[in-house]
């Protein structure tokens, strides 16, 4: 935990630009206090994010192994276990730093200081991480994808709400792939992937004191193909600068 230098602002918050529109799928903890959510917005300073999957597929005497275990994290940045194999990366919003590129070695090595966030916007946190190789069949993680943004809640008076979104992926989406598919999903993905993924696990990550649930979702396989899935967990350590 680090200490911060203090600041004051006159504007209201949030003092956001409005949130993006389009077809992105995102969900939303809402009813949050003023002090909540100032504190998930100026006083988050790093997070990691701890995954453990795996998935078998069988047909016949041929076996493939999809493994989905390890540590995403920012503030310092972080790549292990399975993880390691992301080699694009890209942070953005009040909480990162410019880097110099997209590879992991140009990445800040400190996330932004809590004064630095004034006038950032919305955005607290934009991480897309992706392997650069062929994604059409791996048994590894190809691609984190998480946002998060603050906003006033739409739905109760003098409140605030955070929405977000994320997609941790391994192996191959397509049914009958090369390599199970293992992902873990904000709700309303989960919800629309429901119909052909199969359950796995679910629960709640703490991010800046806030909770999210995620879900985590595997491929379904006919005859001759059949798939067994392991753990499925999901966790998040973080720590905020102190005033």
């Amino acid at each position: 935990m680090s200490v911060a230098t203090a600041f004051k602002h006159h504007r209201a918050f949030p003092f956001c630009p409005p949130l993006p529109t389009g077809t992105f799928t995102f969900d939303i903890v809402d009813n949050l206090t003023l002090a909540e959510v100032m504190a998930f917005y100026w006083k988050l300073e790093g997070a990691a994010f701890t995954f453990a999957a795996t998935g078998d597929v069988f047909n016949g005497s041929t076996h493939t192994y999809s493994a989905a275990t390890g540590t995403v994290g920012i503030g310092p940045p972080q790549r292990t276990g399975n993880f390691a194999n992301l080699d694009s990366w890209h942070y953005a919003g009040a909480i990162a730093r410019p880097a110099a590129g997209t590879a992991f070695s140009d990445l800040p090595a400190t996330t932004t200081a809590p004064r630095d966030r004034v006038c950032a916007g919305s955005l607290i946190l934009d991480a897309a991480h992706s392997y650069t190789g062929d994604a059409s069949a791996v048994g590894f993680p190809h691609t984190f994808r998480m946002e998060f943004w603050v906003k006033r809640s739409g739905t109760f008076a003098n409140r605030y709400a955070i929405e977000y979104r994320f997609l941790i992926a391994a192996g191959n989406f397509y049914s009958g792939g090369t390599y199970a598919c293992i992902a873990w999903i904000n709700t309303s993905y989960g919800s629309a992937a429901s119909s052909t993924l199969l359950y796995i696990n679910s629960g709640f990550f703490t991010l800046g004191g806030i909770l999210f649930p995620w879900g985590c979702y595997g491929n379904s396989y006919t005859s001759p193909l059949s798939v067994t899935y392991t753990g499925g967990t999901m966790t998040c350590t973080s720590t905020n600068y102190s005033f």
